[in-house]
């Protein structure tokens, strides 16, 4: 009798998922799609190309956490830390970054497609201390047709999008100095406090775009589109 409750005891033990019971947290590795990491310590783990597809990362702490390469496709990161995280070359389409701290991460060639920096805190790309070069710009998956993108906050900086279709994009606080934009559609475009010093905007379209309190000290104006439906090609703000 008791041999015959222990094989039917056994055929009803399920393995328990690696990710949500374990201590350890990283055990789903390479491959946590949708794994729950909520309010998760994740402080300096080594996350290098692991699949983080749909996962929630909410609250949690990743400082100093290694997502370099990481697939992080619509992935929950409202209130996460990520303090000197390194998310070199990630893919962070469709993820939710909202009230983060970003303070010394580093985002140098991460793809960004619908990405959501709401409230974001430190959202920078450090410089080389030596040699103060403009990093590499982030690859934009959505080129040539970002229409409605989300760049809220994103440095941008000597970025190539001309010709580019960023219709109704969200670029406030976006970090565009010296961007090439020439040519590119801008129109209905959020700039709202956006940095374009030095930019060049020959040929681009701002009609209907919202550009108050951007700065375009030092910008290139070349028959430009301007909000009101004008053409300007110097001195234009």
């Amino acid at each position: 009798m008791k041999l015959k409750i222990l094989i039917t005891l056994s055929l009803f033990m399920v393995p328990i998922a690696a990710c949500s019971k374990s201590d350890d947290k990283t055990a789903c590795l390479p491959d946590c799609v949708g794994v729950n990491f909520f309010q998760s310590n994740l402080a300096g783990a080594d996350l290098r190309n692991a699949d983080l597809r749909g996962t929630d990362l909410r609250k949690a702490n990743l400082t100093g956490a290694n997502l370099s390469n990481a697939k992080l496709n619509n992935a929950q990161l409202n209130n996460a830390i990520l303090k000197n995280a390194n998310l070199a070359y990630a893919d962070l389409t469709g993820a939710n970054f909202s009230f983060v701290d970003l303070t010394g991460a580093n985002l140098t060639g991460s793809i960004i497609l619908d990405t959501e920096f709401r409230s974001v805190t430190g959202m920078t790309i450090p410089t080389s201390p030596k040699t103060k070069e403009i990093p590499t710009p982030p690859k934009l998956k959505c080129v040539p047709n970002c229409q409605y993108a989300k760049l809220s906050g994103f440095d941008l900086r000597g970025i190539d999008l001309s010709g580019v279709d960023l219709k109704y994009a969200t670029l406030n606080y976006a970090d565009l100095r010296g961007a090439d934009l020439s040519r590119a559609n801008l129109s209905n475009a959020n700039l709202w406090a956006a940095n374009l010093q030095g930019a060049d905007l020959s040929f681009a379209n701002l009609y209907r775009a919202e550009t108050e309190k951007a700065n375009f000290s030092a910008a290139r104006f070349f028959l430009t589109g301007m909000e009101d439906g004008t053409s300007c090609s110097e001195r234009c703000k």
